[in-house]
């Protein structure tokens, strides 16, 4: 029985294989041609950053306008510089924001109001309009503001995977309302001053510091955590939705790097910005970095990433965010 089907094997086998181009078939596909539309990014915070940095104001009251491009396009997208760009609170205009001008470089090129410092509670309406695209009109409801509890602080305390040096730990306590979907994410910069006279002491470890310049300098410091309800974002590096904690208390252990003291810089402040941001600026976010973690993945599936806008794309979103300053 054996050899009765070794010689039927050998046949079949061939007889696949010479069969081989009519189990395939490759059909062209016309594609309808693209339409362009409007194309935004902009996120508003009640508070933004007033340290004298840009890392975060560069995004913060800011909109981003360009136009969309087809999938097989190889022109990419442009800065529309003749857009009208509107924002209203509760159907009362505020704002008619101006363009920055910045023609060579397309991260720079924007449109802000400088005079918008603060939000106040209710709904937000973005209206964007440019010659030869459809308008688009996108509205958000502007969250809670989020209440923090108790926050410590302690230097070169908490190790991060396998690394061998200790990063510092800040403890940060979540004060959750009930019954309400609350994203937070959090920023936070050290604030020290450099000295004109240090040395390092090596066999014991220690510095020596002299008299303080007068120079403030701040500096933001990126954090980890070991929690399993973060979520990694684009600009807000990790996001930790309520969803754990609905209603409850919470403290949150981020482990940032520690500064080097050893080249003259003593820490004085930290400074903690608490963002409770709007359920779009969660999902922009989060399938933002999906999609670039995606790129050049085998194995990833095409992740579309979120948009609000009504007869376009992008989003439009808000924050509402609390100040906490630690002397140190």
């Amino acid at each position: 029985m054996i050899n009765f089907n070794k010689y039927y094997f050998v046949p079949l086998l061939l007889f696949f294989i010479s069969c081989e181009d009519q189990f395939s078939s490759i059909k062209e596909i016309d594609l309808p041609p693209h339409e362009p539309v409007l194309a935004v990014v902009s996120h508003f915070e009640s508070k933004p950053i007033s340290l004298p940095i840009n890392s975060y104001n560069h995004f913060a009251q800011k909109v981003f306008v360009s136009n969309s491009v087809g999938a097989l396009e190889q022109e990419p997208s442009d800065y529309i510089k003749d857009a009208t760009v509107e924002l209203y609170h509760e159907n009362n205009l505020i704002s008619s924001l101006t363009n920055s001008n910045f023609e060579f470089n397309f991260s720079e090129s924007f449109y802000f109001d400088s005079t918008i410092t603060a939000l106040d509670p209710g709904e937000y309406t973005l209206r964007v309009s440019a010659p030869g695209f459809t308008s688009i009109e996108v509205s958000q409801t502007l969250p809670n503001t989020p209440e923090i509890g108790e926050i410590s602080f302690e230097k070169e305390k908490i190790p991060i995977g396998f690394e061998s040096q200790l990063n510092d730990l800040l403890e940060i306590e979540i004060i959750d309302p009930v019954d309400e979907e609350n994203y937070y994410s959090f920023d936070i910069y050290y604030e020290f001053y450099k000295l004109d006279s240090f040395y390092y002491d090596a066999e014991k470890d220690s510095v020596y510091f002299g008299e303080a310049y007068d120079t403030t300098y701040y500096e933001m410091r990126y954090f980890e955590s070991n929690d399993p309800l973060f979520e990694f974002g684009d600009r807000f590096d990790m996001i930790i939705p309520d969803v754990g904690f609905n209603g409850d208390s919470y403290k949150v252990r981020l482990a940032l790097s520690p500064l080097s003291e050893t080249s003259g810089r003593k820490l004085s402040a930290i400074h903690i910005y608490t963002h409770n941001l709007s359920k779009d600026a969660y999902l922009f976010e989060t399938s933002k970095e999906r999609y670039f973690l995606a790129i050049g993945n085998p194995f990833a599936e095409p992740v579309i990433i979120h948009s609000n806008v009504e007869n376009g794309l992008g989003t439009f979103s808000l924050g509402n965010t609390t100040y906490k300053k630690i002397e140190l």
